[in-house]
């Protein structure tokens, strides 16, 4: 081979394979695409909502399409819609702020990345959207119930992508333990009526005072996983140093 291809070969070399071999070492590569995977889900969350809360309008079964809805629900749902507009945006928001402080958390290996930073991580995210889902469940049903009758909630759709999780806590939460809650929160409409005021009035405070209790139940989760998993890595590091110590006692 002629010092001319050697050359070529060696530039290619360097431009296009030791930066991706160098960006794997230090862990940059795998944190890009990280945090591009968030980004992604974000989005999907964006577009994803918009969609469900506008698509829920038309169509043979749409909400304004199918008639019948008086003009106080109307009014309401108009209300419901931007409330149901800014929990889709406050979701991306989310995810995209979680995505960002991933993104700059320390990298000292792969293992101790996904354990340390992702998992909490993901944990966080699933407790504040779950949470924000439930909160604004519950709001959008105090509104109907204000104004005496029943308004859009395409929340319900939020719920049925969410549903594996916020099912298993309603089974285990005794306030939500009822065909009440799990019905309303899958519902396609909420409210309520002055005939039945205080019973509807509490029924989605339930809801509100819900997402935050289940905020906390995530949070304090990730906080013990954090301790556990730092006790597990101090365990680890600590059975070589005894094993030596053991090794030379021996001999």
């Amino acid at each position: 081979m002629s010092n001319n291809n050697y050359t070529f070969l060696e530039n290619l070399y360097d431009k296009y394979v030791t930066p991706c071999l160098n960006e794997l070492d230090s862990g940059a590569s795998f944190k890009k695409w990280t945090y591009r995977l968030l980004q992604l889900y974000a989005w999907y969350w964006l577009i994803y909502g918009a969609y469900t809360v506008l698509i829920g309008l038309f169509g043979d079964t749409g909400y304004f399409t199918s008639g019948g809805a008086s003009a106080m629900e109307v009014l309401g749902s108009l209300v419901s819609i931007a409330m149901s507009l800014f929990t889709v945006w406050y979701v991306y928001s989310i995810v995209n702020n979680r995505a960002g402080k991933l993104n700059g958390a320390e990298y000292t290996g792969v293992t101790y990345y996904v354990f340390g930073s992702i998992v909490p991580a993901s944990g966080i995210i699933l407790g504040e959207v779950s949470a924000l889902i439930l909160i604004a469940t519950g709001a959008i049903g105090l509104l109907g119930t204000l104004l005496n009758t029943t308004v859009y909630a395409p929340v319900g759709a939020f719920y049925g992508a969410w549903d594996c999780m916020l099912t298993y806590f309603v089974q285990y939460i005794p306030m939500w333990n009822s065909d009440d809650y799990t019905n309303n929160l899958a519902a396609s409409t909420l409210g309520g009526s002055y005939s039945n005021f205080w019973s509807d009035i509490l029924l989605h405070l339930g809801f509100m005072l819900g997402g935050g209790y289940l905020l906390t139940a995530y949070y304090v989760a990730v906080e013990v996983y954090k301790y556990l998993y730092k006790l597990a890595v101090a365990v680890l590091n600590w059975i070589p140093e005894i094993s030596l110590r053991f090794t030379i006692k021996q001999k």
